[in-house]
């Protein structure tokens, strides 16, 4: 974060931590069998770091212009890059959520949901993934 409210920004995601780890917990006396129970983890910043890869995207659209017709390529993206992508989408989808919860409370369910593959920005990338691919075989006819 360049500009802004740094210290709130750092309060939000720390209740966010917290309340990953008070759902973890929860989950993990609710589980019946020693298996289940070391399956899951209880660590925020290991839930953080598992959504943000399965977050990343590979493939980035760029627009080139050939003939007065501009096409959308798809190219590889930076490592940097997408680590930045794959955190402004996870703070998009907990902004997108209902209006009634408050934002550390809805991130902390995107992280665990990201952590899993299962929220929108797990199919963001999957859908930009097959978009790219569609792109490149337009691209290899022409």
């Amino acid at each position: 974060m360049k500009t802004g409210n740094k210290p709130l920004a750092r309060e939000l995601v720390e209740k966010a931590f917290q309340e990953v780890k008070r759902i973890q917990l929860q989950r993990r006396n609710e589980a019946q069998t020693e298996e289940e129970k070391a399956a899951i983890l209880c660590d925020p910043l290991q839930i953080f770091h598992q959504a943000i890869e399965n977050g990343r995207p590979v493939l980035q659209l760029v627009p080139v212009k050939r003939g007065g017709v501009k096409y959308q390529v798809p190219v590889p993206i930076t490592e940097h890059r997408s680590y930045f992508v794959s955190m402004r989408w996870l703070k998009e989808a907990g902004r997108e959520k209902e209006r009634t919860t408050h934002f550390p409370e809805k991130l902390a369910r995107e992280l665990l949901a990201a952590a899993r593959n299962e929220v929108s920005c797990c199919r963001r990338r999957r859908r930009r993934r097959s978009r790219s691919r569609s792109r490149r075989r337009r691209s290899r006819r022409r």
